[in-house]
């Protein structure tokens, strides 16, 4: 973009928190504290694994948006695709296989509010 001196951050639009592209991605979340986080980066130094840094780990708690309006506006930039629909592409371009179908997902949530409905009108205090 010749003639527009700065730095522009370059992104679509919304956001996507780490919980949703996990579920996204049909994988099951794994709750970790915050010292598990210290005992990940230990084992990460010891084993020379460098691909992950100090930083990268903060995002995992604290997560990461972009301010995007300076793209818009001054380079009239617009994403073919929102953050959700570029994530998508991502797991299917992956060919990523869910670990719980999400068929299976539905069937359960489906029968659930089902049941909630047929049950829920009852009152039993009379």
């Amino acid at each position: 973009m010749a003639g527009r001196p700065g730095t522009f951050n370059i992104g679509a639009s919304g956001i996507i928190m780490l919980s949703q592209a996990i579920r996204r991605a049909g994988r099951v979340a794994l709750p970790v504290p915050g010292f598990g986080l210290a005992a990940l980066d230990s084992l990460r130094k010891a084993n020379r694994y460098l691909e992950i840094n100090r930083e990268q780990l903060g995002y995992l708690s604290y997560g990461r948006v972009m301010d995007t309006t300076r793209m818009e506006q001054e380079l009239g930039y617009h994403p073919k695709w929102s953050t959700a629909e570029a994530f998508d592409d991502y797991v299917r371009g992956r060919g990523l296989t869910p670990i719980i179908d999400p068929e299976w997902v539905r069937s359960v949530e489906g029968r659930a509010v089902a049941a909630a409905q047929r049950f829920g009108g009852r009152s039993t205090i009379n």
